[in-house]
């Protein structure tokens, strides 16, 4: 999936943390949002280290 970007809703844990993680195993690039910000920091700093993205930020209903 080099070259592609995968948007990942409700990253900050279970189904949607092992697909982001998914797709960051298979090379794409991920852009994480969750309603629980605080939550999704762990999983920001663990994936921003390979594919460079910036800190994870809060998205409401509306904006996912």
């Amino acid at each position: 999936m080099s070259g592609k970007v995968a948007v990942v809703t409700g990253a900050a844990q279970g189904l949607g943390r092992a697909c982001a993680e998914h797709f960051l195993d298979a090379g794409a690039k991920v852009v994480r949002a969750d309603l629980d910000v605080e939550s999704l920091g762990p999983t920001a700093v663990s994936t921003n280290s390979c594919c460079g993205t910036g800190p994870p930020t809060n998205a409401s209903e509306r904006q996912v």
